[in-house]
């Protein structure tokens, strides 16, 4: 059953009513000559900014697969080190409108706890939506295209990456419009080769990938969902796609091959419009041989995992998300320190049989040192020397400079354990250890 809080946010949406824009194609054209919307956030908040490193590219002339080039596109990153995975992520809209600030806290959740260097393209909306501020802006809305420009360039984009780190290390991800044309992109660059490799994995939230909206279960789907409506989102899918026709897999991906993709993860709910195009990519991508993560919830509207309820958080820590991207930035990582330094693959093996062995050895000896510890005598109170090492309250170990000087606290619990090797350990408890590191 969907919690308080969603159903609290469901509510609000409808009384709201924000789905009126996809009422009707009449009510979507209305809309796409109006400033952004409340609640447009297309280019970095204040925060991201702030908290992490946040670099523009630098705008270029280009077309055809060079044409993102030309968009507002953010690289951000964590501000103390560089990640092994990049995630490149395209935001929903129906094509027609601009990034949310849910799409910024999806990123800055990925920043903190996989966490990941994150590129985030203004790309183009379909034709005729508002053009933005004024073209002299490095971060202005680039001119609005249809399917054809837009997904060249967003292949163009995932290969410029795949290229930078190793298609490896790369995660394409996108949610509603985002997803699909993400999906379509993929789709596009293992047509095209070009020698360059396919991303890692395609998370795909609450995709929208068939604009034709002529699925029989929409209709009932309809009812129940606040934030989207069939006639609004067709006319979209139909401006977006424009001369290539709805059913191209440029603006449809669900018409095109499912053949050799990369690993996917799904996300859908039983409220969401949208349902009918994640079940029917499931189905013809496992009956193509391509490793599918499934997530369908129940009860809940389009775009839940985007959104401030538990839901939303839950569906955001899921392994398959945040876990898979967390693990294999790890493994990168490890791959790096010890394959990449080693050489090939097997002089790499052969590196990490030495490691493992001394490590062992290491721990035999820190074995011997814990043994001689509990055998060394109590120190006496007073000033004590400690060399290099400093137990935390938590037991892990701090670095202290050489020769620096401990003064025990009045009634601090602290002992000396004894010496080993030119090092000097001191186990402190609570309050105490804090007030002496």
């Amino acid at each position: 059953m969907p919690s308080i809080q969603h159903r609290g946010v469901g509510w609000a949406l409808r009384t709201l009513r924000v789905n009126s824009v996809f009422a009707s194609p009449e009510s979507l054209q209305r809309s796409l000559g109006s400033p952004p919307r409340l609640g447009a956030a297309p280019t970095p908040p204040s925060k991201l900014r702030r908290d992490f490193r946040c670099q523009p590219q630098a705008r270029q002339p280009g077309g055809g697969a060079e044409s993102w080039r030309n968009w507002p596109v953010w690289e951000l990153t964590p501000r103390t080190f560089l990640p092994a995975t990049t995630v490149i992520y395209f935001h929903g809209g129906a094509y027609v409108r601009e990034a949310i600030s849910q799409h910024w806290g999806l990123v800055e959740q990925l920043l903190r706890e996989v966490p990941a260097r994150v590129v985030f393209p203004r790309y183009p909306l379909a034709p005729g939506t508002h053009p933005g501020p004024s073209s002299s802006d490095p971060e202005a809305a680039p001119t609005p295209s249809s399917a054809e420009a837009t997904v060249t360039g967003a292949a163009g984009l995932i290969a410029h990456w795949a290229a930078m780190v190793g298609a490896g290390e790369v995660v394409v991800m996108g949610d509603s419009a985002g997803a699909g044309l993400a999906l379509a992109a993929v789709q596009h660059l293992r047509d095209i080769g070009g020698g360059v490799g396919l991303p890692r994995r395609l998370v795909l939230i609450s995709p929208w990938l068939d604009v034709t909206m002529s699925d029989p279960e929409q209709a009932a789907l309809e009812r129940g969902d606040p934030i989207l409506g069939r006639a609004g989102l067709a006319e979209a899918g139909r401006i977006y796609a424009a001369e290539l026709g709805v059913e191209h897999p440029f603006a449809s991906p669900l018409f095109g091959s499912m053949t050799d993709l990369p690993p996917l993860t799904v996300l859908a709910s039983t409220g969401d419009l949208l349902l009918p195009d994640a079940r029917r990519l499931v189905a013809a991508a496992r009956a193509a041989g391509v490793d599918v993560h499934y997530d369908e919830q129940p009860g809940l509207f389009h775009d839940f995992a985007l959104l401030p309820v538990p839901e939303g958080g839950a569906a955001r820590a899921l392994d398959e998300v945040l876990g898979q991207v967390l693990r294999h930035g790890l493994v990168a990582l490890f791959e790096t320190l010890v394959f990449e330094e080693a050489g090939d693959f097997s002089h790499g093996l052969w590196f990490l049989i030495y490691l493992a062995g001394t490590a062992a050895a290491l721990t035999l000896a820190l074995l011997v040192a814990a043994a001689a510890c509990a055998l060394a005598p109590r120190s006496p109170t007073g000033s004590q020397r400690a060399f290099h090492v400093l137990a935390h309250p938590d037991n892990r170990i701090l670095p202290v400079k050489e020769d620096e000087t401990l003064l025990d606290a009045p009634g601090a619990r602290t002992r000396r354990t004894g010496a080993f090797g030119g090092f000097t350990t001191l186990s402190l408890r609570g309050a105490d250890a804090e007030q002496t590191s």
